[in-house]
């Protein structure tokens, strides 16, 4: 397997699920919330080679369409979710596993990006990039735009 600093990243986020476009360092930072403040930070992804969103962009157009439509099914019957991942997985926890289920899906959607599950907002990732550069030390001049897009999202 190669290095994967450099390529590019396509990220689907559990907190304004977003497709996102950067550097294989780029942001990604833990969501949650601090104090009762809700943190709308940018989280899990996928990365794909440069190369495979390049070649093959309508692979990862049908994989996070697949993948936008899991978390609406989730969101609409996560007992079932967890039932899913037991068969997969059957030593987890059932309870445990739907309680941060129900963490996760409480943390999907953003004040910018409410109902819309991938989508990606400006100010969520100006978010992200502050508290990256503030207390993880990211040094970088880019704007959002370098980590980020939308183009892959179902429309």
């Amino acid at each position: 397997m190669g290095r994967r600093v450099g390529w590019p990243i396509v990220a689907l986020t559990a907190m304004t699920w977003a497709v996102t476009v950067g550097a294989g360092s780029g942001p990604c930072a833990a969501a949650g919330s601090n104090g009762g403040m809700r943190m709308s930070t940018q989280r899990k992804g996928v990365a794909p080679s440069g190369d495979t969103i390049k070649k093959n962009p309508d692979l990862v157009r049908r994989f996070v369409r697949a993948s936008v439509k899991s978390w609406e099914e989730t969101k609409k019957n996560p007992g079932a979710a967890v039932d899913a991942a037991l068969k997969a997985k059957p030593d987890l926890n059932r309870q445990s596993t739907l309680d941060q289920l129900m963490v996760d899906i409480d943390l999907l959607d953003s004040k910018n990006s409410k109902g819309r599950i991938g989508w990606g907002a400006q100010g969520d990732w100006d978010q992200t990039l502050a508290i990256l550069k503030n207390y993880r030390d990211l040094q970088t001049d880019k704007t959002w735009t370098a980590f980020h897009t939308n183009e892959f999202l179902p429309r």
